[in-house]
Parts: structure tokens; C-alpha cells; sequence
């Protein structure tokens, strides 16, 4: 069934149907690449904040030891630290509030 000549109507779900011209979902679906990409944006964020939490520590047990007099750098690496921590959950939330975001789609 047709309707105006021009678009087809689907009679199995009462729907029009795509044109052959119209983008499906397998030509919009992201690339492998892309996706390894966005992958290795997550890690090295991560592994940027595993990293400065450990020299935070380290930095922090030499000033309680007293190996380290260097205080001023001490409370560097523990802000960065934390910074990149709330970097790595506020990328960890936008990443949760888009997934929701596209659960709550209609179709």
C-alpha cells in the first residue's frame, strides 16, 4: 500500500517503511576505530589518575617519614590526584547519564 505514490506503507507493523536512500542503523553504527578511540580516552584518564594516586601516597609516607622536606609539591601531587579523580567520575557520570539518556528513547 502506498500513500501520495510516494511512500510506502508498511503493512506488517502499520508503519512506513524506509526508502532505499534513507540511512538505516548499520550505515550510522560508529566504527570500530572510533570506539577503540573513545575506549583509550577512558584509560588514559584512568591510568593518569592510578598514577598520580600512587605518587600521592608515596609523596605523602616520605613526608611522614621525613625522607621528603618538600611539602609544597607533597600537596601538588595530592591535588592533582584529586583532581583526576573527579575528572575519571565526572566522565564515569556523563558517560551513565548518556546511556540513560538513550535507554529513555522512544522508538
Amino acid at each position: 500500500m502506498r500513500i501520495d505514490g510516494n511512500i510506502p506503507l508498511s503493512p506488517k507493523l502499520g508503519l512506513f517503511a524506509p526508502k532505499d536512500d534513507v540511512e538505516t542503523d548499520e550505515s550510522r553504527a560508529p566504527s570500530s576505530a572510533n570506539l577503540a578511540g573513545f575506549k583509550n580516552i577512558f584509560d588514559d584518564v584512568a591510568n593518569a589518575a592510578s598514577e598520580a594516586s600512587a605518587e600521592s601516597r608515596a609523596m605523602r609516607a616520605k613526608i611522614i617519614t621525613g625522607e621528603l622536606d618538600d611539602f609544597p609539591a607533597a600537596m601538588i601531587a595530592s591535588e592533582r590526584s584529586g583532581i583526576l579523580f573527579e575528572l575519571n567520575l565526572n566522565m564515569r557520570n556523563k558517560v551513565i547519564d548518556a546511556y540513560q539518556e538513550i535507554l529513555r528513547t522512544q522508538v
